[in-house]
């Protein structure tokens, strides 16, 4: 009899492990793979309940790609502008490519990487980074950048690298 218990609870446990555990095919995540804390957040027009977090060193955040607060396009697939920040809002760097305004012309505050909805984001420090920025944010390359944003598909494919730095 305590053999059978300890089964079913054993059993119990482990289902209820299983549950917990973020399945990546059922959110995206952001992971912070570098030595400083970063910020992500996917903007919405829609409301203001969106995913915006702070995340530690060497931690991950992740949220369901069918939550419309997290995923407005509530698709697998479908194609989000996410913001990530290194180190914010003491001494940012920014990363992504520069958004455009209105009128279409470049507006380098606040750049934007692409995403996949059940896709994910690893923000790594960069080893090929020769130690010298960029003397403004038009002219960063890859190699130019301490800090890179790398991301991937719902289905494991690296979609885009994008660099990080200094806005100034």
């Amino acid at each position: 009899m305590k053999t059978w218990n300890a089964f079913l609870l054993a059993t119990a446990v482990t289902a209820l492990g299983f549950a917990i555990k973020t399945d990546p095919a059922q959110a995206f995540c952001v992971y912070n793979k570098t030595d400083k804390p970063i910020y992500s957040a996917v903007p919405t027009l829609e409301n203001l309940r969106n995913f915006s977090v702070g995340i530690p060193v060497n931690n991950s955040s992740c949220c369901n790609w069918k939550n419309k607060d997290c995923n407005p396009t509530k698709k697998q697939n479908g194609i989000l502008d996410a913001e990530v920040r290194i180190e914010f809002p003491r001494d940012a760097h920014y990363c992504g490519n520069p958004r455009k305004d209105m009128l279409g012309r470049p507006e380098p505050n606040y750049p934007r990487v692409k995403m996949q909805g059940g896709g994910y984001l690893t923000v790594v420090n960069n080893p090929a980074y020769k130690g010298a920025p960029p003397k403004t944010y038009w002219d960063v390359k890859i190699g130019d950048s301490g800090y890179l944003v790398q991301s991937w598909t719902y289905d494991h494919k690296l979609l885009d690298t994008y660099p990080c730095t200094r806005i100034r």
